[in-house]
């Protein structure tokens, strides 16, 4: 909405994305109806048909259709538009503890499902205390942490590391997984971060996991695992990869075919887009281990075809 707000495509962009993809057509639903009533109209019994009457992009439709002013002013914000999730972005103990009073929620309340939040999280319904932790939102993060009732898993330390507050992230230490966080770190490329994580690694655990490879003392990379290593690999995180491609590339060089070839082939089937990357890792590919099981990296799909 910002880039067509600022002239960056046109109506016309907006209608041909919108044919086959239902979000965009509701969430642009006023212009397009604007630009082609008849057209507009078509595509809503569309997807009035093709999903059920209670489902979140159903609901949204009607809501679109029934108040598009309303609509249009939620757009703009782009933030889940409850006064709850306000309370929680704004950190106001006080009005957060009010809401809460007045309609009974429970301490684990899930947010409904919003096309207006901004911030994307695992849970598309996420609870009071996620919420907390990706906004920062440090005295209502406390407040919820202390409840006897409050529940959560190892991912809250993912959302705290969203929300980039240090205080949140320390306390979420106490009961969450490091290693969970150390994996989330490396594929939001939050470098600091994996950096204060590796400093809890095993190394002699880490290192019997990798065959025997002797990491660099020099490199404080060195110490991932293989399978923490191809996540950086994935996510294109260079500034993890590049110190460690020559562990990469003992690994890619020594694998012995048995479970850990699953990480191998990963390597090679799953690349980065990233074609002299992919080039330096196919080089060094093992023959004696099964590259391909069921498909191609997209670089060698037109080989196959």
């Amino acid at each position: 909405y910002y880039l067509y707000a600022k002239g960056f495509f046109t109506i016309k962009t907006i209608v041909q994305k919108s044919i086959d993809k239902g979000r965009i057509f509701v969430y642009f639903y006023p212009e397009i109806y604007e630009y082609d009533p008849e057209l507009a109209q078509l595509q809503a019994e569309k997807i009035r048909k093709k999903h059920n009457y209670n489902s979140d992009l159903y609901n949204f439709l009607d809501f679109v259709i029934k108040d598009p002013e309303q609509h249009k002013e939620n757009r703009k914000v782009y933030f889940n538009p409850t006064p709850l999730h306000k309370s929680i972005r704004d950190d106001d103990i006080e009005e957060f503890q009010s809401i809460i009073s007045k309609n009974n929620y429970d301490y684990n309340y899930n947010f409904e499902y919003s096309f207006y939040e901004r911030t994307l999280t695992e849970n598309p319904t996420p609870s009071l205390i996620q919420i907390a932790a990706t906004y920062g939102a440090i005295h209502i993060f406390k407040f919820l942490w202390m409840q006897n009732s409050i529940q959560f898993d190892d991912n809250l330390i993912c959302y705290a590391i969203s929300g980039r507050n240090y205080d949140i992230i320390h306390i979420c230490e106490e009961k969450c997984s490091r290693e969970r966080a150390l994996l989330f770190s490396l594929n939001s490329h939050q470098h600091e971060l994996t950096d204060y994580f590796i400093d809890f690694i095993d190394d002699d655990e880490n290192e019997q996991k990798f065959g025997g490879y002797v990491p660099d003392e020099d490199n404080i990379y060195d110490v991932l695992s293989i399978e923490q290593l191809l996540l950086a690999y994935q996510s294109a995180n260079y500034h993890i990869i590049l110190p460690c491609l020559k562990k990469i590339t003992f690994y890619l060089d020594n694998v012995e075919n048995n479970i850990e070839n699953r990480y191998y082939r990963t390597f090679l089937s799953k690349p980065i887009f990233d074609l002299e990357m992919f080039r330096y890792v196919y080089s060094h590919k093992n023959k004696n281990v099964d590259m391909f099981v069921g498909y191609y990296p997209i670089y060698l799909q037109w080989i196959f075809a």
